[in-house]
């Protein structure tokens, strides 16, 4: 009895990401030395950038390719246009609540508490849309600026 030989199959990969071609890997190492204060001032750049490693962000320094620096006052400025479409929104409810019940009544005689309802409520509306457009004024120079 023979044993039969098989032949040898190739082993398939388990998936992942496909290999760079050879041209794109990085084999090159490059080491420097920088005084205390400016790797204070790079590691400051990396801790505000968005980079999650500092050799890309080195890597980016060392080509001129423009650091990317997150801003914390775009993300209080997206928190507080959030808060304000909120409450934008709760006026609108309400303003549309009063508005169904002054239609509802036919009878042709004024209401006066939900009037002054309505106008309490439009009031709201203005401050907060005068807000919003301040806001967005904000945003529209900044972004211009950037």
């Amino acid at each position: 009895m023979e044993k039969e030989e098989k032949p040898l199959e190739k082993k398939k990969g388990r998936g992942g990401r496909k290999p760079k071609p050879p041209q794109d890997l990085a084999s090159e190492e490059i080491k420097f030395r920088v005084t205390e204060k400016d790797y204070k001032k790079l590691d400051d750049w990396f801790r505000q950038s968005a980079y999650r490693h500092k050799s890309e962000m080195y890597h980016d320094l060392m080509f001129h390719q423009k650091l990317a620096l997150r801003d914390s006052t775009n993300v209080l400025l997206a928190t507080e246009m959030q808060h304000l479409v909120r409450e934008i929104k709760a006026i609108g409810t309400n303003y549309n609540q009063v508005v169904k019940k002054i239609n509802s009544l036919t009878d042709g005689r004024p209401v006066p508490p939900e009037v002054a309802k309505l106008v309490e409520l439009t009031a709201q509306l203005g401050k907060a849309q005068s807000e919003f457009h301040a806001l967005l004024l904000q945003l529209r120079e900044k972004w211009l600026q950037g």
